[in-house]
């Protein structure tokens, strides 16, 4: 199982719109606004690497007002 946390930046004024889209994908976990230079975090759960490159590049950053993401896979998970 691959854990990481990925960091959304938002360039629309709807982030709750795209929060609630991101949500909505099954191998999120958990999802929170945040502040500083991106503006939602979200924890995501999959299979293997593959799997986690496939729904941050293909699901996550097609959602519409989503501008950057940068995705740290955790190390250390038990």
């Amino acid at each position: 199982m691959v854990k990481a946390y990925v960091l959304i930046k938002v360039d629309s004024n709807d982030v709750n719109k795209v929060a609630n889209a991101i949500n909505a994908l099954e191998e999120v976990e958990n999802l929170h606004h945040i502040y500083g230079g991106f503006d939602l975090i979200a924890v995501i759960k999959t299979k293997n690497i593959i799997q986690l490159k496939e729904d941050v590049i293909e699901k996550i950053t097609k959602v519409k007002g989503v501008s950057e993401t940068s995705c740290m896979i955790v190390a250390d998970e038990d």
